[in-house]
């Protein structure tokens, strides 16, 4: 059985209702000891490609149904690095090609806390 590529949540916001695809991805390999989460160093294989289109997904997902009703994609990316995020989102990444589709990218990124090497991104696309 394939595993679905993403989860759909949808929730009232006011009198608007909102549909969020969220999908993630990671490139790294996280072990646990214990109580205690590690990156891998001794991880020999590469990271998955993903297997989703990205730009097919929020051109095709991303749009406002009606007046009261959106639809909109989220994306967690877990990387080993920054560096590592432009190609994940490819096109989806910039705000020339997104503004043509009536689509905007809002994201966050940050460091893991605990200086695992652990980089983490979210992107939230949605109609302008």
């Amino acid at each position: 059985m394939q595993r679905q590529l993403w989860e759909v949540v949808v929730f009232a916001a006011g009198f608007r209702v909102i549909t969020l695809e969220i999908m993630d991805h990671a490139t790294t390999k996280v072990r646990e000891f214990g109580s205690a989460h590690r990156l891998d160093a001794h991880n020999s294989k590469d990271a998955k490609e993903p297997t989703w289109n990205l730009e097919r997904l929020v051109l095709r997902s991303v749009e406002k149904t009606s007046d009261t009703s959106v639809k909109a994609r989220l994306l967690v990316l877990h990387t080993a690095s920054k560096k590592e995020v432009s190609p994940l989102l490819g096109r989806c990444g910039d705000t020339e090609f997104l503004a043509k589709y009536g689509i905007e990218r809002h994201w966050m990124d940050w460091e893991d806390r605990f200086g695992r090497k652990i980089h983490t991104t979210l992107s939230l696309w949605v109609p302008i």
